[in-house]
């Protein structure tokens, strides 16, 4: 073995530094000519007008780009799948390229306008060049899983966090627990409704256990610590991103993002990854998206010597195509196709219901998602009330309403709420673009209570200000939901419910704000 270093060594040593020099020239170039394309990727269509409620699906099946993501996402169930191929330059000690093939796998679900989740299984197949053991294949898969929770704190702003726990292994499948790996991220979103781009980024911390996983380190073979992409080192994340709509249906977007290696076996800081990535996304329906990207690595690539800490060592080049399906089941299907065709001798018989159906916006005809809209068929008994809630675009819909006169009730948080009645009639159009005014100075407390089962839990909300004073109070319904429109200020929110522990806490209301308070109560002992 020591005779197998020293060898090692010598070789590393007499390397000739023309080469690393070229390769870091190349790098840098490669750095300036993506910087350059994301310029104009941004500026070259800032004339275009796009719909913002829009979002891309990422590889997890979440809406987001690349490397970044979106704090909030439409209420839908995405698939994504990906295949990619990546290609590395000759890395010492070991002289030739290595190649990799790469797939994915994504689920993602919004479970409640501000959670969402998602499982994502990564596999890769790599071939390295010949060392002195012969041929070197390595296969690997290991799957992750996203934990990401938002909202929007402005009519172009939003804000959130996300927990991505790794799963890494040293073959596929495998797991070894105490490898397991959690990144912790900050995230934002500026998607103003009347510009073309969007731009997010994210900030956060990556403890790193996946060293656990590796066998024997120093029997790992150069083309090992390749493929298996594992790390002694803990990392701090940043990345940034910007998507625009340069024609019709087509999203381009650019992204760069720096896992900075921290700890007493990082590399220096040029060895950290740092890469860069172009895409363009295809809205070929609205349910299904197709996506084309590429990838550089800008970083230095670290010695592969079996006395060498473990670093990430990405490809330095590397194509991907995706394609994504997006579904969401909180809009009904379209109605069924009427069948007309009747037998010549009886007449054609006259609809006896028809759709209705409309887009609800702010005074700024920005759409608004989440708004809960009831109809009330009048002068018809024993018909209840239907209820529905706007999509991302600001729509809702009824189907098969009986035609005469009916009513319309529409409340958000923050917005006063509006009635009207319409005549249904067989051939009647879209309400569009109906407008819902703000509240003058209130804000607005939203509040879930569940059990530490995260059950949803009926409580009793006391609200009252900081002299004690009674101020509204009320019951949550079967979800554990309570909503409540209040002046700015800071309030005390006191809830109890049979069989468990009263909760008591503070509370700050802004001016148009939506406070969110999500409370576990615990059982009496």
């Amino acid at each position: 073995m020591r005779n197998h270093v020293s060898l090692i060594r010598e070789r590393i040593s007499t390397m000739r530094p023309r080469s690393q020099g070229a390769a870091r020239v190349l790098s840098w170039a490669a750095g300036a000519a993506w910087l350059l394309a994301a310029w104009v990727l941004c500026a070259g269509s800032a004339g275009a007008q796009i719909d913002t409620a829009h979002r891309g699906i990422a590889s997890n099946g979440l809406c987001g780009l690349a490397l970044t993501s979106y704090p909030t996402c439409p209420k839908r169930i995405g698939l994504s799948a990906t295949g990619s191929y990546g290609y590395l330059e000759s890395v010492g000690p070991v002289d030739g390229a290595h190649q990799r093939v790469g797939g994915s796998l994504g689920a993602g679900a919004v479970a409640l306008p501000w959670l969402a989740l998602a499982l994502r299984f990564d596999g890769r197949l790599d071939l390295h060049p010949r060392d002195s053991t012969g041929k070197d294949l390595t296969g690997t898969g290991d799957p992750r899983l996203f934990l990401r929770g938002g909202h929007a704190v402005g009519r172009d702003v939003s804000l959130g966090a996300e927990a991505v726990v790794w799963f890494p292994g040293n073959v596929a499948p495998s797991y070894k627990p105490r490898a397991t790996t959690v990144d912790l991220k900050a995230l934002a979103a500026w998607t103003p409704h009347q510009s073309p781009v969007s731009l997010l980024g994210y900030v956060g911390y990556r403890l790193d256990q996946s060293a656990e996983s590796a066998p024997d380190v120093r029997r790992l073979r150069p083309g090992d610590r390749v493929a298996l992409s594992l790390s002694d080192s803990d990392a701090v994340l940043l990345a940034v991103g910007a998507s625009t709509y340069a024609v019709p249906d087509i999203d381009l977007f650019a992204e760069l993002s720096l896992d900075l290696l921290v700890g007493d076996k990082a590399p220096p800081f040029a060895q950290s990854p740092l890469r860069g990535t172009l895409g363009a996304r295809h809205f070929m329906t609205k349910a299904v998206q197709g996506e084309l990207s590429a990838t550089v690595a800008f970083n230095g690539r670290p010695s592969l010597a079996v006395d060498a800490p473990l670093v990430p060592l990405e490809p330095h080049f590397s194509l991907n195509v995706g394609v994504r399906y997006g579904y969401d089941p909180y809009v009904p299907p379209p109605p069924p196709p009427v069948e007309t065709t009747q037998p010549v001798d009886e007449p054609v018989k006259a609809p006896e219901t028809a759709r209705v159906s409309g887009t609800l916006v702010d005074a700024d005809q920005a759409p608004l998602p989440d708004v809960r809209v009831t109809l009330t068929v009048l002068g018809k008994s024993g018909l209840e009330p239907r209820e529905t809630v706007t999509d991302g675009e600001g729509n809702y819909r009824f189907d098969e309403v009986p035609l005469g006169t009916a009513q319309l009730d529409a409340t958000a948080p923050g917005f006063d709420a509006q009635q009207w009645t319409v005549e249904v009639a067989a051939t009647m159009e879209p309400d569009t673009k109906r407008p819902l005014t703000r509240k003058g100075n209130l804000g607005t407390l939203r509040l879930l209570t569940r059990t530490f089962a995260s059950e949803p839990l009926a409580s009793v909300i006391l609200i009252k200000d900081l002299r004690g004073k009674k101020v509204a109070g009320g019951k949550a319904d079967e979800q554990g939901l309570f909503e409540f429109d209040l002046p700015p200020g800071r309030y005390v929110v006191m809830i109890s419910a049979a069989g468990y522990r009263p909760h008591r806490g503070e509370v700050q209301i802004e001016r148009h704000g939506v406070a969110i308070l999500n409370v576990d109560m615990r059982e009496q002992q």
